[in-house]
């Protein structure tokens, strides 16, 4: 699903444009937890010579540029981080001019339903960004021992986008990434 800023410039090649589940979740619906295999089916992949994405470093979902990936294209999310064959985590990029409202609603889009905020605060040392944690039984059952051993069910995400200069910041009208993980934000974490 892309932001509602614009419309992403191609599809993956592999696969449709991915579209956020609307029934009861699950990890088939390609959130956290998912296999490479679900989470494939539920965004699409591109992988091959010469792009960006490599059988070790896929990419999915669609196909953006921001002004974080500069003239080359970048996907929703990208890169996947994975524990044992399960997505622990990734960065989702939006379109450059995606509102901090938009982000959100498209991050919680991919997440299960009960997921709640546990924590959310806009920091600025080192840098400005969103610190932001969620919580969600569903995801504690998917993700809890043995799987990856996050029992709560709780995920750090963190907001903003790198500017030209390299420097984190958070702008509530350009919010181009997200990093989300099994590991929350302290309160004492900083971007």
């Amino acid at each position: 699903m892309a932001s509602t800023s614009s419309t992403p410039t191609a599809a993956p090649t592999s696969a449709a444009t991915a579209v956020p589940p609307t029934s009861e979740a699950n990890v088939s619906d390609g959130y956290l937890g998912a296999t490479v295999a679900q989470f494939k089916a539920a965004h699409g992949a591109d992988s091959g010579p010469g792009a960006i994405c490599t059988a070790v470093n896929a990419c999915f979902g669609i196909r953006l540029v921001n002004d974080e990936s500069g003239p080359a294209p970048t996907y929703q999310f990208a890169p996947v981080s994975v524990d044992g064959g399960i997505v622990s985590g990734y960065s989702m990029n939006f379109d450059t001019g995606t509102t901090i409202a938009n982000a959100k609603a498209e991050i919680l889009s991919w997440l299960p339903r009960d997921t709640t905020t546990t924590y959310y605060a806009i920091d600025h040392t080192n840098g400005s960004c969103v610190l932001w944690n969620v919580r969600s039984p569903t995801l504690a059952r998917e993700l809890g021992t043995p799987a990856i051993g996050d029992p709560q069910g709780d995920l750090g995400i963190t907001l903003g986008y790198v500017d030209a200069n390299l420097n984190t910041v958070y702008d509530p009208n350009n919010v181009q990434h997200a990093d989300i993980s099994v590991l929350p934000d302290a309160q004492t974490d900083s971007c």
